[in-house]
């Protein structure tokens, strides 16, 4: 039992915090994937604009 509680007292702290940043890095990357994919529409309409 005391190696139970040693183990969750080294590694439950750890495991927390990389929980939080996976969620945080999580709503980061799709703001940064719609970022890039608004960026694409534009690119696109804008060389549609230039052939017409």
């Amino acid at each position: 039992m005391e190696e139970m509680a040693n183990l969750i007292s080294n590694f439950g702290f750890p495991i927390v915090l990389v929980i939080y940043l996976f969620t945080r890095f999580e709503r980061l990357f799709t703001e940064v994937i719609d970022s890039i994919e608004r960026l694409e529409d534009l690119i696109q309409e804008h060389f549609r604009q230039e052939k017409e």
